[in-house]
């Protein structure tokens, strides 16, 4: 016979339960998350905010007369089993009438799973099977759109918190690194790597092509070229012009999986989206972004300052793009009728490892940061600079440095009343050009 006392703790532990799972089931987004973009041909775009958790890695469609097989196949990235306690929907749309765009009697798959067993590498997979009309086949150009969420009802489109999305309309899918990496331009830089996935086998053709964009070349050498699944075979790579070509020398005989990590030479000028085009139905991929080795901004509100002793004009703020870029001395120049006061500027490393040496100057208004090592992680200094000012400095004090072309205003010059109404006065000017006109001493001949 049960007694009281067992009752009470059967209540406790169902009251508990509820409790404890959604206490696990909160995530936290990472900083910064991984965002899934897809934009279907008729515009139907999905934005997800993180896919740093879960991430779809292969879509299988087949279709046996009028009954369409989907086996879809989730990772699971996280190791914490309470990231996933509020289960995982998953929905796949075809677009069975061929008008490019999907609606929602066009689901195929709809199902949802919990991962009760979660680890960084374990798998999900969702499959099922669906009827479609007589007539309709499904090729491997239709478009196929997969939605994975948590916590949330996939929908066509929207703007989702966690998941990923795949769109696929072609046999080969081209797809870019999971998070874009900031680069500098440099004669030798590693982006992101790309990777191609063939939907059957022997998809990918006769060759492989890839174009940089204009200002960038692909090294030959130094790029790696790795196949990940399947027994595609790649020849030695080749150049022409700014198009590197991988010539197919045995198609697959499964669906393979290619990788690809080009180390580029990108010119100074270069700065924006690095997106690289392929032969594969004209799909473009993004591998990185090409930023300002070193920028250098104001960091504040303009000062107003006046004619006299030593004043603070502001902040300035250098900033790395990418480690190791601070690799030489940094020269700060103040404008004409300025001069630079060493002992009262201040520089300080608000972020990174870079050393800086002690301050010197080459000339009244420009100032010598010397660099001892360069930096392993990107590195911002701060730099508040304090100027003596003479009359005769421009209105707008505008800094200039060896790191950028630009001048960055830090400072707006207030001059005497006086000193501004002998120097713009009407008055004064027209007294003595009158007074040349006049010749007044020819009068005591």
């Amino acid at each position: 016979m049960i007694s009281w006392r067992s009752y009470l703790v059967w209540i406790a532990m169902l009251l508990v339960m509820p409790l404890e799972a959604s206490a696990q089931s909160t995530r936290q987004m990472p900083s910064p998350p991984t965002p899934a973009v897809s934009t279907a041909p008729g515009g139907q775009s999905i934005v997800i905010m993180s896919r740093d958790f879960e991430e779809i890695q292969n879509l299988e469609i087949r279709q046996v007369k009028s009954r369409l097989r989907v086996c879809l196949t989730v990772k699971l990235l996280s190791k914490n089993p309470g990231d996933f306690g509020r289960g995982l929907d998953a929905k796949v749309w075809v677009d069975l009438d061929g008008d490019g765009k999907l609606t929602d009697h066009e689901v195929v798959l709809d199902d949802s799973q919990f991962a009760s067993q979660a680890g960084s590498g374990s798998t999900l997979t969702f499959a099922g099977t669906s009827v479609v009309p007589d007539g309709v086949r499904v090729s491997e150009t239709t478009l196929v759109r997969a939605c994975l969420l948590y916590g949330e009802e996939p929908c066509i489109q929207g703007t989702f918190t966690y998941g990923d999305v795949v769109d696929r309309s072609c046999p080969v899918t081209v797809r870019g690194p999971r998070s874009i990496p900031v680069l500098a331009p440099g004669p030798r830089v590693r982006a992101g790597t790309l990777t191609i996935r063939e939907s059957s086998a022997g998809r990918a053709g006769q060759s492989l092509a890839l174009v940089s964009p204009k200002g960038t070349a692909i090294s030959l050498s130094r790029s790696k070229i790795s196949v990940r699944r399947g027994n595609i075979r790649l020849g030695r790579p080749r150049r022409v012009g700014r198009m590197v070509v991988i010539p197919v020398q045995r198609r697959s005989t499964s669906a393979s999986v290619i990788q690809i990590t080009p180390v580029m030479r990108i010119s100074t000028g270069f700065l924006g989206p690095l997106a690289v085009k392929t032969n594969l139905h004209k799909q473009t991929v993004t591998v990185g972004t090409v930023e300002e080795p070193v920028e250098i901004s104001r960091d504040g509100k303009i000062e107003t300052v006046r004619v006299g002793s030593d004043q603070a004009v502001g902040a300035l703020t250098i900033r790395e793009s990418v480690a190791g870029q601070m690799n030489r001395p940094i020269l700060v120049v103040s404008p004409k009728g300025t001069a630079i006061s060493l002992s009262r500027t201040r520089v300080d490393l608000i972020s990174g490892d870079v050393r800086i040496g002690r301050l010197s100057r080459n000339a009244p208004n420009v100032m010598k940061i010397p660099i001892r090592s360069s930096s392993t992680r990107p590195s911002v200094i701060r730099v508040e600079l304090v100027l003596y000012i003479r009359g005769h400095a421009s209105t707008v004090i505008r800094i200039g440095s060896n790191v950028s072309d630009q001048l960055i205003p830090v400072g707006r010059l207030k001059k005497p009343a006086a000193y501004r109404r002998w120097r713009s006065s009407r008055q004064v000017r027209r007294f003595w050009r009158r007074l040349r006109e006049l010749r007044p001493w020819r009068w005591w001949r």
